[in-house]
């Protein structure tokens, strides 16, 4: 139980500090113009499962492919949360800003890239603009980032990550350590012949596996985009995630 904790606190410290498309396997193909995607939980009664709509949320591109925003709905159609990205005349993401739901701005994450135009930090602040939390990205000869280390406002290290990836490019695996360089829990990383996550396996310090998650897609487009997505943990149904993709 420790493990799977640990897990999802570290999702949600890295995932807006990661908003920056390195791994991102989800790739959308084609002219995409607006994403709506609908959660589905799904709940148990007596061995019989049935899903209750959890929340939706919506995706906006511009006509070059940046996504611009992201605004998440409640199972009561409120705003959860928004966010919003600007970009560099690079076409790099230089900032990104997240609002609650009464639309004020909780954070400002700001993008700073190497002489390889490869993301390098992170500086997240607060609405009085002052740093929250710091990520560092290190890269190999190939361009892949084999490390992340998040630190504190005060410059102290609050975990870090060190990466793998097989010759196509794809993430395999990621070992989290925490600030005291202690080695707590590994990723695993599978995926099909689209490059698609099939498979995240969570792994204690000494390899054994403590928590499995799988995915599969169904009902493509005619751009090849998934429709549908059901996500098991340990071979268990636990979320459909349905999406409709507009075109420009």
């Amino acid at each position: 139980m420790k493990l799977i904790v640990l897990f999802f606190v570290f999702c949600s410290l890295n995932l807006f500090a990661q908003n920056n498309t390195e791994n991102k396997t989800d790739k959308l193909a084609g002219k995409v113009k607006t994403v709506v995607e609908q959660e589905y939980i799904m709940k148990y009664t007596f061995g019989i499962g049935s899903k209750v709509f959890f929340n939706k949320i919506n995706r906006d591109f511009d006509n070059i492919g940046n996504e611009i925003e992201v605004k998440a709905f409640n199972k009561k159609g409120k705003i959860d949360y928004r966010e919003t990205y600007i970009y560099n005349p690079q076409g790099f993401l230089s900032e990104s800003m997240l609002y609650n739901e009464d639309n004020i701005q909780e954070t400002r994450l700001i993008h700073i890239y190497n002489n390889k135009n490869k993301l390098a930090e992170t500086d997240e602040m607060d609405a009085k603009n002052s740093l929250i939390k710091k990520s560092i990205f290190h890269y190999d000869d190939n361009g892949k980032q084999i490390e992340f280390i998040n630190y504190e406002a005060d410059n102290r290290i609050e975990f870090k990550t060190i990466n793998k990836f097989d010759i196509s490019g794809n993430k395999i695996r990621e070992d989290y350590y925490n600030k005291n360089d202690s080695l707590e829990f590994i990723l695993e990383f599978k995926y099909d012949s689209n490059g698609r996550e099939t498979e995240q396996d969570y792994l204690d310090p000494t390899g054994i596996l403590a928590f499995k998650t799988t995915y599969k897609y169904e009902d493509m487009d005619s751009h090849g985009n998934w429709l549908k997505k059901l996500i098991y943990e340990n071979n268990k149904l636990k979320i459909i995630n349905k999406r409709t993709v507009v075109y420009f």
